[in-house]
């Protein structure tokens, strides 16, 4: 049976995991690195190191692309020594979390024969390292059924939402808007709790078992009660998916009255100097508060 091969760009919080389950499911990878960090990275777990993205053809007909934001996604594919400058037939993975338009417009820009698959993932760092992912997908559903072995490889669930590029990331951004809404509803809990004299671990098992658990509060509150904002979703990154969402709202006609709260309370939050901090890390403004 031939190798499967991959191209992937993007080995951060949730690229790491991803491509350590693939080269497990015995995919032989390739990439690119903008940094000595990546590099390494990509080196030690046995990636082979591309010069642009425009090498990709040669050695693969799929790509995924898991990088930060749509100014990089752009980039790599229609900027200079970019993969549309030689791709003409396979298939893009988007990956990354972006707006809908945007999604729909790297679509368009497709060269020849090759078809983008407007594919986000929820689940977190904890889902990519499980291989417990849900990828929300929009595109051609020759394409879906094509790439369903690679969803397998780090997805428990690949949802066929609609042919249009674009759907799917509409449908991960309601996904964000609740996972932005529940981290500062979690830092909200722990801050009034604290100030009601409530043992904050009494507070985690207790509300383990209520109506008010969520996901969100089962895997924040015990980064909050060791005041860890090691980042698995970045504020930065919560910024920007709820401010996706207000502006979808805001062009849908209908109100966002939380996420717009949230997304100030976001964007108020004091950032690390040094690193990028989860998300919630909002908790600050509530302690802020507290002292003055």
């Amino acid at each position: 049976m031939p190798m499967k091969t991959l191209g992937i760009i993007g080995l951060g919080a949730m690229g790491k995991p991803i491509a350590q389950r693939l080269l497990n499911a015995g995919y032989h990878l390739y990439t690119t690195v903008r940094s000595a960090h990546s590099r390494e990275l990509a080196q030690r777990l046995g990636i082979e190191i591309l010069p642009a993205p425009d090498a990709f053809p040669a050695v693969t007909d799929t790509v995924l692309l898991l990088v930060s934001n749509y100014a990089q996604c752009s980039q790599l594919l229609t900027g200079p020594g970019g993969l549309f400058s030689t791709m003409r037939s396979g298939t893009v993975v988007l990956s990354s979390t972006v707006a809908p338009q945007e999604a729909a417009d790297l679509s368009a820009a497709c060269p020849g024969d090759v078809e983008l698959l407007d594919a986000p993932v929820s689940g977190g760092v904890t889902g990519a390292e499980n291989g417990t992912l849900v990828t929300m997908v929009a595109g051609s559903r020759e394409a879906f059924d094509r790439c369903a072995p690679l969803f397998s490889v780090y997805a428990k669930k690949a949802v066929y939402v609609a042919e249009q590029p674009g759907r799917a990331q509409a449908l991960k951004a309601v996904n964000q808007m609740l996972v932005g809404i529940h981290i500062v509803a979690t830092a909200e809990a722990a801050s009034l709790s604290s100030a009601l004299g409530i043992d904050p671990t009494v507070l985690y098992d207790t509300i383990s078992d209520c109506a008010g658990n969520s996901v969100i509060f089962q895997n924040r509150m015990p980064k909050l009660i060791r005041q860890d904002f090691s980042s698995r979703a970045s504020l930065e990154t919560l910024e920007k998916d709820t401010k996706i969402c207000m502006d979808l709202a805001q062009n849908a006609g209908v109100p966002c009255f939380l996420t717009e709260i949230c997304n100030r309370l976001y964007r108020e939050t004091p950032r690390s100097e040094t690193a990028a901090e989860d998300a919630c890390a909002v908790i600050r403004l509530y302690q802020q508060q507290k002292e003055i």
